[in-house]
């Protein structure tokens, strides 16, 4: 394990972030897509509280990235769809 995914798998949501989040996923239209440069994953707006990934990297990195993007949209009461 590098010490990247170390430091992804410890990695939580802080006060400032859920902030930020609440800001942007709130003001991204509906079919909007967001895609973290760099994190392997993209997601889609399907609802005010529904986002679906639309892609994600078959590599640990992304995985992580994505478990990580869970919990910040779960800070937010957002749903994210694995499909």
């Amino acid at each position: 394990m590098t010490m990247n995914e170390r430091d992804l798998e410890n990695w939580e949501p802080d006060e400032g972030m859920i902030e930020w989040a609440l800001r942007f996923f709130d003001n991204m239209p509906m079919g909007g897509v967001w895609q973290p440069e760099g994190s392997g994953v993209s997601y889609k707006k399907t609802s005010e509280e529904t986002w679906t990934v639309l892609r994600i990297i078959e590599h640990p990195i992304a995985t992580a990235h994505h478990i990580n993007f869970k919990k910040l949209f779960g800070a937010i009461q957002v749903e994210i769809l694995d499909e």
